[in-house]
């Protein structure tokens, strides 16, 4: 591959990502935008993440809770019966 090429096919890729980034809201023009975009996304990530798991136990806590309140309540219907 020569020189020329070798700059060619460099521009063409970055030509096709800036493009790509652009088509999704995100400009290459500015790095530093650009990071705190990425940035920005990677917080918004990781809160999602702690909010789907604090859903997830908060369901498994009330759907115990359920389960051992209807024990409880089953035990004692039965042990008043007699």
């Amino acid at each position: 591959m020569t020189i020329e090429e070798e700059q060619r096919l460099k521009r063409v890729v970055k030509d096709a990502l800036a493009e790509g980034l652009a088509d999704l809201g995100l400009h290459v023009d500015d790095r530093k935008e650009l990071r705190k975009d990425m940035q920005h996304l990677r917080k918004w990530r990781v809160l999602s993440d702690r909010v789907e798991s604090s859903i997830s136990r908060t369901v498994v806590v009330t759907i115990i809770s359920g389960f051992v309140a209807l024990v409880v309540l089953g035990f004692k219907d039965w042990i008043f019966q007699k």
